[in-house]
């Protein structure tokens, strides 16, 4: 997914810097603000992005080996 797709809220900002806390972990714990994820096909994510204004396309899932990747 791609990190710079939404605005991390600054009470995680805080919680990170101020525990310094490891960026893998605040995703782990946190989600970073993101809330819950829909997973769509490319072909319907314009029309969700419609339908839900807040919506922010964040990623794509991409067949391969290994770990998550994070732009």
């Amino acid at each position: 997914f791609r990190s710079q797709a939404w605005t991390i809220p600054p009470i995680l900002q805080l919680i990170q810097r101020q525990g310094d806390v490891d960026q893998n972990e605040m995703y782990r714990v946190f989600n970073m603000g993101i809330g819950m994820v829909l997973i769509c096909s490319p072909d319907n994510a314009n029309h969700l992005t419609q339908a839900l204004p807040e919506a922010k396309i964040v990623g794509e899932v991409v067949k391969q080996k290994g770990k998550v990747r994070v732009q």
